[in-house]
């Protein structure tokens, strides 16, 4: 049998007896990661209301594809980085392809601006697909904007806006304007001391009555802080009744904003519950010709095409000049690929030499395999050996030791970038200094300290197609009057700023998608 026991209760009161839900907080160092370790809160773990034996479990434990799992798809961890210092967490869920509601306490700096807009809040993102507890696999991240959409205190509900349509692929919550009725059945999904998603089921019910003197909706819903913003989801038919947001020591209950509530005042939900339905025409089914294996082959081809980049096309386009698709990939290489001064020829002839030259005679192109099979196993030692204006082939491996490049040179890897991994633990991985030259379709990591990525101090370099991280200083440092071309690069969850270009060096950024860094994503200092 349950019994009602009132444990710790969080923050200053909003009411007699209430107490908000506030978001966890944890050192601003912590922003940008995924897991937390609950020793690092500044407030320790603390319950709002514990109803006997607290339960608030990790969804998996109800199967890794069970209805848990599947529900809390569109709910996501709110990751907010404060202007006074502190990274707090709360949940969030998504109503619509851009827009995200959460608690109002969760953004503290609109209470003070009579414009409603400043946050105060430097940085947010939405954490998505965090299931498994401290294991980061399958997690995705998006930007949020830190400017307010909508917000009433009194209903404590804000709406933020979220980057790049996370909808298309965690769906959204659909939400109901009915009144609770007493005692039905609830489940809470949501980010507790921004730990993996856990729910709250057993004994998750409204009280009796459902709501109180003050139009709340009271349950008994196990929750801690973090869940703040967390969709109240009635069993019954999946739909979101209410928002919780804090406990209240006189009823001994934990409380909810009645959804219906919320969507009176909110212009935005109220469009996301009743969105206009038009039916499309249906188009009419193409009769599918033979197949042609030529045709098989290069539309294959195109789409690991849109993988690698400018090796794709031009292999593509050497292949393929009459396929569908063979105008398309000669603009893309003359618009991308053409190093500086240099013009790239639409669909080059292929020629394959008997015997390919070897390191020591000059060879124009060298090929590097930690497997073995290539000229070298060491991409250092090939970049020592190349002659200047010469091409490095990189095919799949692991390569640890950190190259400095003052000649200019193509190193390019050849097949799925995620195997093709230049990984360096101490110093910088890239150091370059050369005039001219392309770095493409690699995966650079720098994992220790004190150090970037790749290090431009020099020349007009290109890089573009790869995958870069950094755990040290900037993932990409520009310097020295340096002005090289940054494009089409995954550059992410470094631990300082994305690309951090300086004293007085200059260059393009285009193209890139850059996020999850814990300070900014883009810096210019000092010219």
């Amino acid at each position: 049998m349950r019994y009602l026991a009132l444990a710790i209760l969080l923050a200053a009161p909003f009411a007699a007896g209430q107490t908000a839900a506030q978001p966890a907080e944890f050192d601003a160092a912590d922003f940008g990661k995924i897991v937390i370790a609950p020793r690092q809160s500044a407030d320790g773990l603390t319950f709002e209301q514990a109803f006997g034996d607290y339960q608030n479990e990790p969804v998996t434990d109800y199967g890794a594809n069970g209805p848990a799992v599947k529900m809390g798809r569109p709910i996501g961890r709110l990751d907010l980085l404060y202007d006074k210092g502190k990274t707090g967490f709360c949940t969030a869920f998504i109503v619509d392809s851009e827009h995200i509601l959460t608690n109002h306490h969760c953004v503290p700096g609109m209470d003070g601006d009579i414009t409603g807009k400043v946050s105060g809040i430097s940085a947010a993102q939405l954490v998505l697909g965090y299931i498994n507890p401290g294991r980061e696999t399958g997690v995705d991240r998006y930007n949020v904007s830190t400017t307010i959409v909508e917000t009433n205190r009194e209903l404590d509900y804000t709406i933020l806006k979220v980057f790049g349509d996370p909808s298309t692929k965690y769906g959204l919550l659909e939400l109901t304007d009915d009144d609770p009725t007493d005692s039905e059945f609830f489940w809470i999904i949501g980010h507790p001391e921004g730990q993996s998603q856990h729910i709250s089921r057993e004994g998750c019910a409204a009280g009796t009555p459902a709501l109180s003197t003050e139009g709340k909706l009271v349950h008994t819903c196990d929750t801690l802080g973090g869940n703040s913003g967390s969709p109240v989801i009635r069993i019954k038919d999946q739909r979101v009744i209410g928002l919780h947001n804090a406990g209240n020591s006189r009823t001994g209950f934990n409380q909810a904003i009645p959804m219906h509530a919320i969507l009176k005042n909110s212009r935005i939900l109220q469009a996301a519950a009743n969105p206009l339905t038009i039916a499309p025409t249906p188009a009419p089914v193409p009769v599918a010709p033979p197949l042609d294996p030529q045709a098989v082959m290069c539309q294959a081809i195109w789409g690991e095409a849109k993988i690698l980049g400018c090796i794709g096309y031009e292999t593509y386009a050497a292949e393929c000049g009459t396929h569908t698709f063979a105008s398309l990939a000669n603009r893309y290489i003359a618009k991308n690929c053409a190093v500086v001064g240099v013009p790239t020829p639409v669909n080059p002839p292929v020629v394959t030499p008997v015997n390919p030259p070897r390191p020591g005679n000059n060879a124009a192109v060298l090929t590097v395999n930690a497997n073995g099979g290539g000229d070298y196993r060491d991409l250092a030692q090939a970049v020592a050996a190349a002659p200047a204006n010469g091409r490095i082939d990189v095919f799949p491996g692991t390569y640890t030791t950190g190259i400095s490049v003052s000649k200019p040179l193509d190193i390019v890897g050849v097949g799925d970038r995620s195997r093709i991994v230049l990984e360096v633990r101490n110093g910088t991985a890239i150091n370059w200094t050369a005039q001219s030259g392309r770095i493409a379709n690699l995966t650079v990591r720098q994992l220790g300290s004190g150090s970037a990525a790749v290090l431009f101090s020099g020349g007009a370099a290109t890089l573009e197609d790869s995958d870069l991280t950094s755990r040290g200083l900037a993932i990409i440092e520009i310097t020295a009057g340096a002005t090289p071309f940054i494009r089409n690069n995954v550059i992410h969850d470094g631990n300082e700023s994305g690309v951090f270009i300086y004293n007085n060096a200059a260059g393009r950024v285009e193209g890139n998608d850059i996020y999850g860094n814990r300070l900014a994503g883009l810096e210019l200092k000092d010219g």
